[in-house]
């Protein structure tokens, strides 16, 4: 492949990206690196579109190889921290971050995606300081406060989170993460009618489709659990064992020989003859005691 072969896939690649057609621009980027191996652009290229059709581990191996071309490149670093997150090496991805924003001088944007990583994976405590840290350079910016509202959340910090989450619809009402992440809010709180009201605005919104689901069968959840109350019905758990375990037989059968055989211990030290009569009820009150003693355990539970 000559050059102008090669630039010519490099524009097509582009286009083919720009236009939301990774598989085409992967083809085409491989011509290139082919031909070119250590051609930044196709490296960047083809980690792009590797990353874009969820291949993160090989997308991870092709942008560490465009940073060690290149490892003062901003847009290299970007690529590698995320795939980085996409393949699940979150160290490395918190070192690419990192990397891009003193590369960048703290632009904004990507102090604000670097916030969004810290939020999502790491720590809680320097989430914060992070997120923080992107509202200073953002204030105008939903998507920055969104980001301190949701690592107040982790905080616990309630009342700042609210405030900054209330902030964020304040500056774009339809922001689907500010709203999502207002969603949890309220369902955290016990707010479900308001939850499960925003959970309909999300309807159909791919970035919002768990939190929807996690709040709306966690409401189904709290409801069941309710009428269950009300009705005088224990609490129903995902987990809960049956009932009638093997502990709790042996625990009958055991009580059961404890009231058969002492009566005829206490008779045999009196001296004193047992009939059948006297058998039978000896039998049926150590029946009755021990079925009374299990129904007294099992309300106790």
């Amino acid at each position: 492949m000559d050059w102008s072969d090669a630039e010519n896939c490099i524009l097509q690649a582009i286009a083919a990206l720009d236009e939301n057609q990774p598989i085409r621009a992967l083809s085409l980027a491989e011509q290139v690196v082919t031909g070119y191996p250590d051609l930044l652009i196709g490296r960047l290229l083809r980690a792009d579109a590797l990353l874009r059709l969820d291949r993160g581990k090989e997308a991870l191996e092709e942008a560490e190889y465009a940073v060690g071309l290149a490892p003062r490149d901003l847009h290299a670093q970007i690529l590698l921290a995320q795939a980085a997150e996409a393949a699940g090496r979150l160290g490395r991805a918190q070192q690419a971050w990192e990397a891009a924003v003193h590369l960048s001088r703290e632009n904004p944007e990507i102090v604000r995606e670097y916030a969004r990583f810290m939020t999502a994976h790491r720590g809680p405590r320097p989430a914060l300081e992070v997120a923080r840290h992107a509202v200073e350079l953002l204030p105008r910016d939903a998507a920055a406060w969104t980001i301190l509202g949701q690592a107040q959340l982790r905080m616990k910090q309630w009342s700042d989170a609210e405030r900054s989450l209330q902030h964020a619809l304040q500056i774009d009402p339809n922001d689907v993460q500010a709203q999502a992440a207002m969603a949890v809010f309220l369902h955290l709180h016990g707010r479900e009618d308001s939850a499960l009201a925003l959970t309909r605005l999300l309807e159909g919104r791919k970035e919002a489709e768990q939190v929807v689901e996690h709040i709306r069968r966690d409401a189904k959840k709290r409801q069941l659990n309710r009428i269950l109350v009300e009705r005088g019905i224990d609490r129903l758990a995902p987990c809960d064992k049956s009932p009638v375990s093997r502990d709790m037989v042996i625990l009958l059968v055991l009580i059961f020989l404890t009231c058969l055989i002492v009566p005829w211990l206490l008779l045999a030290i009196w001296g004193i003859e047992p009939d059948r009569t006297l058998l039978f009820l000896t039998v049926l009150m150590a029946a009755i005691f021990a079925l009374v003693f299990c129904r007294q355990w099992f309300l106790r539970r």
